[in-house]
């Protein structure tokens, strides 16, 4: 009985050593996509990040000085091209390469946005020098949704996951002042509304695609390299200065990451501490006895 009890209590004290340390060393759990669910064959390797480019076109003009309280859109398109996952305490610094989308040939994952809606919290000039200030806008999101769709060889656009703006996000958009046009960076969080069961897999194959809309969330960072700014200006709603065929609008293209944060489930967690409670009745009623 005491080889039995100290087995399990090794056992026990393993497990729980294996998710403090998940714990510590990544934002979640692994993931992994069973392309099997989109007319492809086998899994991608296990990740926590999607990588890739963002185009986005917005009603927001830098070129004119904005009110707070002034209202914008955003439609965009997120080109999945790499697949990472952490490996350290250290986030990102050292990512595990290409973990399976450019590897498994054949397939895309594609994410859109057409209804990103926000405004205008501050904006803030700042005198650099006699000849340079810098002008900095502050945007809250207030509102959105994202669809996330994958493709297989010649076969059709399969959505695999709906999202929506989760306690809303924010963005700033910085002119330097030194002529190289504005610098941008947003910053929003989604639940999931929807995943495709089959799609989502933990590190053991299960479908997690339930538990995703349960308990997960994708943080969405863009990072501006370029801005143009297009003919026409949309504000509040209404067309202003020298074009009379449209609204102006800013495009931009923007580097992009997405971390897939999904909790480990409570019940694993309580499964070791039920063991405990088990061995701690079991020790009780031997001295009982």
């Amino acid at each position: 009985m005491k080889k039995i009890l100290f087995f399990i209590v090794l056992t026990v004290c393993i497990f729980t050593a294996g998710i403090s340390n998940a714990a510590i060393t990544l934002p979640g759990m692994p993931l992994q996509f069973d392309l099997t669910a989109i007319g492809g064959s086998g899994t991608t390797e296990l990740f926590q990040r999607l990588n890739g480019q963002t185009i986005a076109t917005s009603t927001y003009n830098t070129a004119v000085k904005p009110d707070v309280g002034d209202i914008f859109e955003d439609v965009g398109t997120f080109v999945v091209s790499s697949l990472f996952e952490q490996i350290d305490e250290y986030p990102w610094v050292n990512p595990v390469g290409d973990l399976g989308l450019g590897t498994s040939s054949g397939w895309s994952l594609i994410a859109d946005w057409t209804d990103l809606q926000g405004s205008v919290s501050a904006y803030v000039e700042t005198i650099v020098s006699a000849t340079v200030t810098q002008k900095t806008t502050y945007l809250d999101y207030a509102s959105g949704t994202m669809t996330l769709a994958a493709k297989y060889g010649t076969g059709s656009v399969v959505p695999v996951a709906t999202f929506s703006i989760l306690d809303g996000g924010w963005g700033t958009l910085t002119d330097n002042g030194l002529g190289g046009g504005p610098v941008g960076a947003i910053h929003i969080e989604l639940a999931f509304n929807s995943a495709l069961p089959g799609f989502w897999e933990n590190s053991d194959g299960e479908d997690i695609s339930a538990y995703l809309v349960e308990k997960g969330k994708m943080e969405v960072n863009l990072h501006s390299n370029t801005l143009e700014v297009l003919p026409g200006y949309l504000k509040n709603g209404t067309c202003i200065g020298d074009d009379v065929s449209g609204c102006t609008t800013i495009e931009s293209i923007n580097g992009t990451d997405a971390d897939v944060i999904v909790p480990e489930p409570a019940s694993m967690l309580l499964f070791g501490s039920g063991l405990f409670g088990l061995i701690g009745a079991g020790i009780k009623k031997r001295k009982i006895s």
